[in-house]
């Protein structure tokens, strides 16, 4: 144990000693969108390695610039490992999908029928989580998707299999057709061997302009393993 002198300020990482760098955080739907990563103190720290993860070249630059040569980038669009439709929407509101928009749900909330709008659609491959020799195994995964978590997870579980928590939203009033639900989502977590740690609504941060209680259909949830009690919590 550490000895701890008059005034002297001992941190978290030097209680826990731990290494430079030594948590891996794998970021899915990386685009920035004016938000704090909720990992951004691990960063700070010098704790951790980031996987980010962004398909949308357009969002890409800006990403890189924000984030310099601290994570490694990668524009691919995590799935199955099949190909599929994406669905590209507005610039800068992280409405893309690999399923198609439903207008009926998007209008319960304020300003999302046009956030949702389809503006173009390509064919693109997908790759499992688990197909990625090159990465390293997650200590934290951080999704932000529009439906393709439970598809991420299925096809990531060698890769998840030492993770200790997971940030990931969740609808329980699906966005997209075909969407998987918050209940979906559960059973695979906790298959996996993870519980609910909490629960914040993740898009009252995201536009002034929306109004509560319109978008309550919308949570980011985090998960631990269930042999730990503590984890990683915050809005995404």
């Amino acid at each position: 144990m550490l000895p701890i002198q008059a005034h002297q300020s001992v941190t978290l990482q030097q209680v826990l000693s731990l290494a430079e760098r030594c948590i891996h955080v794998a970021d899915v739907g990386a685009a920035v969108l004016g938000e704090a990563a909720s990992y951004q103190i691990l960063i700070d720290h010098g704790l951790c390695t980031l996987s980010a993860f962004e398909p949308d070249a357009r969002e890409i630059d800006a990403l890189r610039q924000h984030l310099g040569d601290f994570a490694a980038v990668l524009p691919d669009a995590l799935g199955d490992g099949r190909e599929h439709t994406l669905y590209v929407c507005p610039k800068g509101l992280g409405m893309n999908s690999l399923l198609e928009p439903d207008p009926s749900k998007l209008g319960f909330f304020n300003l999302f029928p046009e956030w949702g709008r389809v503006e173009d659609t390509k064919q693109i491959t997908t790759r499992r989580l688990d197909d990625f020799d090159e990465l390293h195994p997650i200590d934290f995964l951080k999704m932000d998707v529009q439906g393709s978590e439970l598809s991420i997870l299925i096809n990531g579980r060698t890769k998840l299999a030492r993770c200790i928590a997971v940030q990931t939203e969740v609808s329980f009033i699906t966005l997209y057709r075909d969407q998987p639900t918050f209940g979906d989502i559960d059973r695979e977590l906790r298959r996996q061997g993870f519980i609910p740690h909490g629960s914040l609504l993740s898009k009252t941060g995201r536009s002034p302009r929306l109004h509560e209680p319109a978008n309550h259909g919308i949570h980011s949830i985090s998960c631990s393993r269930r042999t730990l009690s503590t984890s990683v919590t915050s809005s995404i």
